[in-house]
């Protein structure tokens, strides 16, 4: 199909990468954008660890069990009073996932309609994802909410912009322990990255930071 139209757009840039070496055309990479969250929300004394969207979505069912698989026991007992709180409906979340998610650290919150009274900045946000499939669309509201995005490079891959610069990159989930271990007691970096990662989003991920570079796209391929 890529190779038949006039052009693509795509959320995601490693795909625009793919389209044009198929297609052999210019394609144009938009990232998800939100609108801006301008009230001034609260932080928590001491950051909880969190984690966004439901479990009928591949990357979020088969990461979190990663992470707790993987992560879990070694951070906890580096920090026996982390919370981590998973919001988003469990329903489809597979039994072996369910039975872990009865930890007493973990509150599973459900499907939550006001983000606002759950997403705190400096909180630590975790995307445990492996791969660079898709597009992680909950990226731009973790930084419309100041929280830390602590993820796996993979995972990101599809947003350039997500950078060391404001946000905590691991090269896999081994390496995500000693990373939040770090990062939980370090008011000062935590504050330092909620406000980089308020910044790129403004800067990237609202609709008004897009529209002139839509715009030109479309001009560039009707002239």
């Amino acid at each position: 199909m890529v190779k038949e139209v006039t052009t693509c757009i795509s959320g995601s840039a490693t795909e625009i990468a793919e389209i044009e070496a198929i297609s052999g055309k210019k394609a144009l990479y938009i990232p998800t954008t939100y609108k801006e969250i301008t009230p001034i929300l609260s932080a928590n004394k001491t950051p909880n660890l969190v984690h966004l969207g439901g479990m009928g979505t591949t990357a979020n069912r088969l990461g979190l069990e990663r992470f707790l698989d993987i992560c879990w026991s070694a951070i906890k007992k580096e920090i026996p009073n982390i919370q981590l709180k998973v919001i988003g409906s469990i329903k489809r979340a597979q039994p072996s996932l369910q039975q872990k998610l009865k930890d007493p650290n973990i509150t599973c919150l459900g499907f939550v309609q006001d983000l606002g009274s759950v997403m705190h900045p400096q909180d630590i946000h975790i995307v445990p994802w492996e791969y660079n499939t898709g597009t992680r669309t909950r990226i731009p509201v973790i930084l419309n909410y100041q929280q830390v995005l602590v993820a796996t490079k993979a995972s990101v891959a599809c947003y350039p912009e997500i950078t060391s610069e404001n946000a905590v990159l691991c090269d896999d989930l081994a390496q995500m322990i000693s990373k939040i271990v770090n990062l939980y007691s370090d008011k000062e970096k935590l504050h330092l990255l909620s406000e980089k990662g308020k910044e790129t989003f403004k800067n990237t991920f609202t609709t008004e930071s897009q529209v002139a570079t839509f715009k030109h796209f479309l001009n560039s391929i009707l002239d």
